[in-house]
């Protein structure tokens, strides 16, 4: 998609390509933003739907005429997603740099992605540098490492609703 509005205290509101279902799209999924100086790394935190027209909440349209739907999806009607960017990725990978705390938004236009195995192993590490293989994040095919020895020289709490895996988590670390 493509960034279109956002703040840093609220995020980043981005409106999705027209042939992306919104359905596809899940509250969890890591990202990645490319602006215009700084590439970001970022959680979706909501998904809705926009329309150009506000008119089209309140006009029911034929349910008969697939093609009318066709044409709207995409283009008067379409998904956004609201994405927090936590970080500010190095542009070089293997330069040397670590991700760093984000402190500004992509400007407009900016455009969004999945976040690539390679995006996720630059934030949380990789097996082979020794990283304790923890799961997947939320419907993506990546792994999620977490370096152990890091972890353990902070004081940590996980927390989550009923049935999130909690325990699971707490008995793998």
């Amino acid at each position: 998609g493509m960034v279109i509005e956002g703040s840093v205290t609220e995020g980043v509101e981005v409106r999705l390509d027209a042939g992306i279902s919104v359905e596809r799209v899940k509250v969890g999924t890591f990202v990645t933003i490319q602006g215009s100086e700084s590439r970001f790394f970022g959680v979706v935190t909501n998904v809705g739907l926009g329309s150009t027209d506000p008119r089209l909440k309140f006009t029911p349209l034929p349910d008969d005429d697939p093609f009318v739907t066709e044409v709207l999806q995409g283009t008067v009607a379409f998904g956004t997603v609201s994405v927090l960017p936590q970080l500010t990725m190095p542009e070089v990978l293997g330069g040397g740099e670590p991700p760093a705390a984000a402190k500004n938004i992509p400007s407009h236009f900016s455009r969004v992605f999945s976040a690539s195995q390679m995006d996720v192993e630059l934030v949380f590490g990789s097996e082979d540098d020794g990283n304790f293989w923890i799961g997947n994040p939320l419907d993506m095919e990546t792994k999620l490492c977490l370096d152990l020895n890091e972890l353990t020289k902070r004081s940590i709490g996980v927390f989550g609703k009923s049935g999130t895996g909690k325990t699971f988590l707490t008995r793998l670390l």
